[in-house]
């Protein structure tokens, strides 16, 4: 059977539409924003409609510090403002480091932020550490480290972690009981 091509979008997506981060009840753009040069770029982003905003924790401090700096100043519009924006913090670092979980040095840097919303874990490249990660992650979500509500993994393109993170339903333990409990974990960024 020839294969043609797609059916044409109804429409394109707007910086102001909002889709579901998963299932943890927070609604974004189709829009990110990651690197920028001009710390100008956020607030301008967010007044466009744009409201998921991406920094690293650090490897790439550095890289990022026009996220950081952008957000500081759409912060110190108000405290209504922050509660518009969902901040996505990456960390890169290998073991034994990841576990330290240091996503607090972003909420130190840039005031106003006073929670990150989605805690990711940088460039996995195995299903090892796709498990590891994300388990260490939802741990510390379910904690309510720093009011995380949704947890994440960037995987470069690299197919073994990506197929890895479709391929079977995620189980959380609760501290109460040792049985498993059903729970999804989103993979929010399969670049």
């Amino acid at each position: 059977m020839p294969v043609g091509p797609p059916p044409p979008r109804p429409r394109l997506p707007r910086a102001t539409d909002r889709l579901p981060l998963g299932t943890s009840g927070l609604q974004v753009s189709p829009v990110c924003i990651g690197i920028t040069g001009s710390s100008a770029v956020i607030p301008a982003a967010f007044d466009a409609g744009v409201n998921f905003f991406f920094v690293s924790a650090d490897l790439h401090w550095p890289l990022y510090q026009g996220v950081r700096s952008g957000l500081r100043a759409l912060f110190a519009r108000g405290r209504g403002v922050r509660d518009e924006v969902v901040v996505a913090v990456v960390s890169y670092l290998g073991e034994p480091f990841f576990h330290y979980l240091q996503f607090h040095e972003v909420t130190q840097a840039v005031p106003g932020m006073d929670r990150v919303d989605l805690l990711t874990a940088g460039g996995i490249t195995s299903t090892a550490m796709l498990e590891t990660r994300l388990a260490a992650l939802e741990a510390a979500r379910r904690r309510g480290h720093l009011g995380a509500r949704a947890i994440g993994g960037s995987f470069h393109d690299r197919p073994p972690p990506c197929r890895a993170s479709t391929a079977r339903p995620w189980t959380s333990t609760s501290s109460a009981t040792t049985r498993p409990t059903p729970a999804r974990i989103e993979i929010c960024f399969p670049a």
